[in-house]
């Protein structure tokens, strides 16, 4: 009963995650418990001696058998490195049962030669006796081996697709940025092309503004950034813009920096404000563009609305682009942690954006 419970606790021990580095967490499990199953039996010893203590003849086994627990370690992974991989795992079956019964008359030879060092020479070794007796060791050795095996490769199995689809998400993020960021940079590009050739003095600060945005771009985008660090993004981008529009356009700028020390993906929220600027600017008589932000109680409310007129709206090549794929962004990043509302009602086109953040 002891060695089934010590295989039992094994069974469950061998997978377990411990909090420690990950070159020793496939290491500390297997050598504790090991330990556990050399030190449970003295243990259950110690503690029936005042009742009925052992006689010589049972100390003499336990010692022997403590001893053999070895080999039948070097049986266990046997197994789980070489033989279930290469044999059972490839249907090799009969080969596999055949070398089972091998290493197990192995495991009796070991046990054999060694009998008298532990046990008195008076008592005779029964090879038929010690295999009888053996043989629940050997059944469940084999049987611990096989599950543990097989939750290992499991895992790792699993662990390499979680690997593939991080790695594929990724892959489909950077696509999106790099998609964004491109609408963005021409639109101001073509901005200062248009003030070179009127010599705004507005240029050289234009420029600096620009290379700010770049390499905020570039250079914060792998990871979350401070929710501080993206408003500074789109305040750098507004002014750009205003810039460029003059006083014709009517702002309302309504920021409330609460709870700005969050983390948020980057480049989230810029696809909204260039959106409204793109579409409720050009052409209309009286552009008209608010956007208000609250960060309150571990959630983001986002809104931006802008007027426009259906036959002043500008199509291009890349229009939809930005919205399309901040939807997709927020689909792979905020899952269930984010509302998004898109409406218009032939003058107002409106954003509403509620997302909580990650911790």
């Amino acid at each position: 009963m002891t060695k089934l419970v010590s295989y039992a606790v094994f069974a469950q021990m061998m997978n377990f995650n411990f909090n420690i580095p990950k070159k020793y967490r496939n290491i500390i499990p297997h050598i504790v418990v090991w330990g556990i199953l050399i030190l449970l039996p003295f243990l259950f010893a110690w503690m029936r001696e005042n009742e009925s203590p052992l006689s010589d003849r049972d100390w003499a086994f336990l010692y022997l058998n403590s001893f053999m627990l070895f080999f039948w370690m070097l049986f266990f992974y046997l197994n789980t490195q070489v033989i279930i991989p290469k044999l059972l795992f490839r249907g090799k079956y009969l080969l596999f049962i055949l070398l089972q019964l091998i290493m197990y008359l192995g495991v009796l030879g070991v046990r054999r030669l060694v009998f008298h060092l532990f046990v008195s020479d008076s008592i005779e070794f029964q090879f038929l006796g010690s295999a009888w007796h053996n043989s629940i060791v050997f059944l469940l050795t084999t049987l611990v081996s096989i599950i543990v095996k097989t939750v290992q490769d499991r895992a790792k199995t699993e662990q390499l697709v979680q690997e593939a689809n991080n790695e594929t998400l990724k892959s489909e993020l950077s696509f999106l940025r790099t998609q964004i960021s491109p609408h963005f940079l021409f639109n101001v590009l073509n901005n200062m092309v248009a003030m070179a050739r009127l010599k705004s003095n507005q240029l050289e600060p234009t420029i600096h503004k620009l290379s700010s945005i770049m390499k905020y771009m570039l250079y914060q985008t792998e990871e979350k950034v401070l929710l501080k660090s993206e408003i500074e993004y789109l305040k750098s981008y507004i002014e750009l813009q205003q810039l460029r529009i003059g006083d014709r356009l009517q702002l309302n700028l309504n920021i409330h920096e609460i709870e700005d020390w969050h983390t948020i993906e980057p480049m989230l929220l810029i696809p909204f404000v260039e959106n409204a600027f793109k579409h409720g600017t050009g052409m209309l008589k009286k552009p008209e563009i608010a956007i208000h932000i609250i960060s309150d109680k571990g959630r983001l409310h986002f809104e931006v609305k802008n007027r426009y007129e259906t036959q002043n709206t500008t199509k291009d090549g890349v229009s939809g682009i930005g919205l399309a794929n901040v939807k997709r962004r927020l689909q792979l990043l905020y899952d269930g942690m984010h509302e998004l509302e898109i409406d218009s009602d032939g003058e107002w086109f409106k954003v509403d954006l509620k997302l909580t953040y990650k911790s």
